[in-house]
């Protein structure tokens, strides 16, 4: 018995990380494609956004997660942008 809610709260944890992870990995996508496309420099969104560069870019290879309150501001602009 005790295992078996072992299990089921890994498998609890596994969905919402990987749920986390869907969403940071479509947001990643979109910031790409928007920096590519516009030419934006990386500089001036972990500006606006209050991000150390180097772990932005760690963040848009896929090596880092961004906290909710940066993820959100990310969100947030590129959607005002029509991304």
């Amino acid at each position: 018995m005790e295992r078996a809610i072992i299990l089921l709260c890994n498998f609890i944890i596994n969905k919402k990380e990987r749920r986390v992870s869907l969403m940071q990995n479509e947001l990643r996508d979109k910031t790409n494609n928007y920096i590519m496309e516009n030419g934006v420099k990386s500089k001036f969104i972990c500006t606006l956004l209050g991000i150390d560069i180097s772990f932005f870019s760690r963040w848009r290879k896929g090596h880092k997660h961004l906290n909710d309150e940066h993820y959100q501001a990310l969100n947030d602009y590129l959607l005002s942008k029509g991304y």
